[in-house]
Order: C-alpha cells, then sequence, then structure tokens
C-alpha cells in the first residue's frame, strides 16, 4: 500500500470534519478530534488548510 497523497488526506480530514460536526455538532467539534480521527496530529490538521492563505498585508 502506497503513501496517502496530500489531495487525499485533505479529502480524509474534511470528511472527518464533517462527521465530528454531525456528531457533536459545530461548536462540540474540537480540532484535535479530527485530527484523532484521521490520524494525524493538529499541526498537520492546521498546515494542511492554512498553507498560502495567509497574507502578509492586510487587505
Amino acid at each position: 500500500m502506497g503513501r496517502t497523497s496530500s489531495q487525499e488526506r485533505r479529502q480524509s480530514i474534511i470528511r472527518a470534519a464533517i462527521a465530528e460536526f454531525a456528531l457533536r455538532g459545530y461548536y462540540g467539534t474540537s480540532t484535535e478530534a479530527i485530527a484523532k480521527r484521521v490520524g494525524v496530529t493538529q499541526p498537520y490538521l492546521f498546515r494542511s488548510f492554512l498553507t498560502g492563505r495567509r497574507s502578509s498585508s492586510p487587505p
């Protein structure tokens, strides 16, 4: 079995988040729960969705 591509991992994170939201609600869901469901660390979770979206100057 090969490595999971970043796009596949990202989709896994999205599916896990949807499942957690359905189970616990938006405000009851933690990034820790999503990361555990996918089997990644919280820093990895943040890097997967924040990379390239930050701006050094305000809009």
